[in-house]
């Protein structure tokens, strides 16, 4: 009876320990500092995704002034390896990194509770034409947090990803500008921000209306005088 009693206090005591043991998920955000671009075939940026190239984001740095479990991280203290961003025809490849801090692995989409949130292009500005071009896009994934983020659980993430080039040539020995990148994380993820509204269509207001039905009925009795 005493072992029994003994083997079933085990039990309970390694169940409670278990549940205290148990870790949240990762939350917070934080910016990242790409010194690096590049893109595959090495044309201008509307033409990489246009075109379904390559762009690699390459000397990728946590950024510092996180929230979350992301506060207090010092910047440029933990590499990010180069990343390869994909725009196949079929959609965005996967986006997917590793860090001192943990990984990220990327998802054409992810199902939080009642929403679905797409990795997608959210704009393009701007044209070689110009000498500057910007590409606004949104990424969904899983982080799973590791080094300097121990104690915590993996956690759905997005990532606000912004491609510039600016200066580009516009002959054949300078056909490229400067590139550069920024982005930011946030776990859970967070919806994108809203497409812009429509542009207003010509729908003549009520007065208008009225004073075109004026001018119509007008021109009609006049024309009945003549006759």
């Amino acid at each position: 009876m005493k072992s029994f009693w003994l083997a079933t206090t085990g039990l309970v005591v390694a169940a409670a320990l278990s549940g205290v043991a148990e870790a949240a998920p990762i939350t917070g955000s934080d910016s990242v500092i790409v010194a690096g671009v590049t893109t595959s075939p090495a044309v201008d940026l509307l033409t990489t995704v246009s075109s379904g190239g390559t762009v690699t984001l390459s000397s990728n740095f946590w950024g510092s002034g996180g929230t979350g479990d992301f506060s207090g991280l010092a910047a440029f203290a933990n590499p990010i390896a180069d990343t390869n961003l994909s725009f196949a025809p079929g959609g965005l490849g996967a986006f997917s990194f590793t860090s001192a801090l943990g990984n990220f692995v990327g998802s054409s989409s992810i199902t939080v509770g009642p929403n679905t949130f797409t990795s997608q292009v959210l704009g393009t500005t701007g044209s070689a034409g110009s000498g500057a071009e910007t590409v606004s896009l949104y990424l969904v994934g899983t982080f799973t947090p590791s080094g300097a983020l121990p104690g915590t659980d993996p956690d759905n993430m997005s990532i606000s990803l912004t491609l510039n080039e600016n200066g580009i040539g516009t002959t054949p020995n300078q056909p490229l500008g400067s590139f550069g990148a920024s982005f930011t994380v946030a776990a859970p993820a967070s919806a994108p921000p809203p497409p812009p509204p429509p542009p207003p269509t010509n729908v003549p207001e009520p007065m208008s209306v009225m004073m075109l039905g004026a001018g119509l009925f007008g021109l009609g009795a006049v024309r009945r005088r003549r006759s």
